[in-house]
């Protein structure tokens, strides 16, 4: 974020809410209960890596209609590990008022095999009139994911074409798992290493969501954006067509990527470096 001359001393306000079990199980209402808790406390940028099915539309479904009743803060959400297939988005990613992250593979730079492609979630996957009708009333909004970040691989070879729907459904690049290292504790340390070294090697959107809530969080901090929608207005501003589709597509939101790779330059409408 700063050259190597320009040190700053960098804080954050931190709010841990547990609302799922040890093995990641959780309810809708308890959900909901550490979503109001959060909003409570004053969280500005909600983290969430986390998901299950699209429980009717997004006008239904109980998470993605608490997000839309709460735009005081900017929901970052896992777009889920069900990839390459297509109407893979789970709930609440799927809400039109978050923003819903997919996950890049760095080694490849490409999307990541498993990352859940869109344009949503199953429900509109088998119900083709409520997505036309939805889309007609949300817009770009409705597809999902709006961009990507790093979350581990294999990454993949893109076989649709830019903004079409995925299918037949893309193919894997290689066979190398890259993953992120993190600190890690209990369970969690050497679940991909096999080492107890207090680091954890995991990958995928739950690994992803993390990167683009604390680069929103500093954007928002700095006052370069101020909400969920000035995220994807930013990202929209700075598409530019890619073979592998790293910064979007120019002719409409891609189900694959969204708007491509979040960076800093890209929120502050800059140059792409």
């Amino acid at each position: 974020l700063r050259n190597a001359h320009q040190v700053e001393a960098l804080t954050a306000n931190l709010i841990s809410v547990k609302v799922l079990s040890n093995i990641g199980f959780g309810s809708n209402f308890g959900v909901m209960q550490g979503l109001d808790l959060a909003l409570k406390k004053g969280a500005r940028v909600i983290s969430m890596s986390l998901g299950g099915d699209l429980q009717g539309s997004v006008t239904e479904d109980p998470q993605c209609v608490f997000i839309q009743q709460h735009p005081e803060a900017i929901f970052v959400v896992a777009a889920g590990n069900s990839g390459p297939d297509p109407w893979t988005i789970g709930s609440p990613g799927a809400s039109p008022a978050a923003v819903t992250v997919g996950a890049w593979s760095t080694h490849y730079d490409s999307l990541a095999i498993f990352s859940s492609r869109g344009p949503q979630g199953a429900f509109y996957g088998s119900d083709p009139e409520t997505y036309a009708a939805d889309l007609a009333t949300f817009g770009e909004n409705l597809v999902k994911p709006d961009l990507v970040a790093p979350g581990g691989g294999p990454g993949s070879v893109l076989v649709a074409q830019p903004g079409a729907v995925p299918s037949p459904v893309d193919l894997a690049a290689g066979d190398i798992e890259d993953q992120l290292y993190s600190g890690g504790s209990g369970w969690t340390d050497a679940m991909g290493d096999l080492t107890l070294d207090l680091l954890s090697s995991m990958r995928g959107t739950s690994m992803a969501c993390p990167h683009a809530a604390g680069l929103i969080a500093y954007a928002l901090d700095r006052g370069i954006i101020s909400s969920a929608a000035d995220v994807k207005a930013k990202m929209a501003a700075t598409r530019q067509d890619t073979p592998n589709l790293k910064y979007g597509f120019t002719g409409a939101q891609d189900p694959r990527v969204g708007y491509g790779l979040l960076t800093l330059s890209r929120l502050s409408d800059v140059s792409i470096q």
